[in-house]
């Protein structure tokens, strides 16, 4: 698959420098492939929306998709949506298969389908940066009193916030992940 082969390439761009903030990131993905390089584009807290209200008030999900198959939401694993197209959402159960078209369909006040999306304002999700939680800002700003992280970078992890309200939402470590850390002790 296309997306095997960039992995590929950015994991192999990867073990040739440091990584020390995300910015960097985008710099090692775009300079993974040397002819006709990956676009990266960079997204801010303001640039994601909150949809909630929208998906509330506004749009419906159907169960089955345009050709009378069942949609299971839980499952989907790719979600395309597109300004040409703002009546549909493109959609894929596996990455194998080919994208499922699903209406969406606006309600007005009377719950009159319509078919035009324009003119409801998004709400920004975020408000400003996310904050962490303070013992992980505290192992940071531990990687940076030991130089670890070199000192050009220490503005960085002083300035991100943090607050003891901010839950750990790390994911539990799958169990291939649990081996591979018992396998490098």
């Amino acid at each position: 698959m296309e997306c095997d082969s960039m992995h590929s390439a950015i994991e192999f761009a990867k073990k040739k420098t440091e990584i020390y903030i995300p910015s960097q990131w985008a710099t090692v993905v775009r300079m993974a492939r040397r002819t006709n390089p990956y676009l990266v584009v960079p997204i801010q807290h303001e640039d994601i929306y909150d949809f909630k209200k929208l998906q509330k008030t506004t749009l419906t999900y159907s169960k089955v998709d345009a050709n009378g198959e069942k949609v299971n939401w839980l499952k989907i694993k790719w979600l395309r949506y597109s300004k040409q197209e703002p009546q549909h959402i493109l959609f894929k159960h596996t990455f194998d298969e080919d994208f499922r078209r699903l209406r969406i369909i606006e309600l007005d006040k009377n719950g009159v389908p319509v078919t035009s999306i324009k003119g409801h304002e998004l709400p920004r999700k975020y408000k400003g940066k996310q904050p962490i939680t303070l013992a992980k800002k505290k192992d940071l700003l531990n990687l940076c009193k030991t130089k670890i992280i070199p000192a050009e970078y220490h503005k960085f992890y002083k300035d991100l916030p943090a607050n003891g309200e901010v839950p750990d939402n790390l994911p539990d470590p799958d169990v291939e992940e649990e081996e591979q850390d018992s396998e490098q002790e």
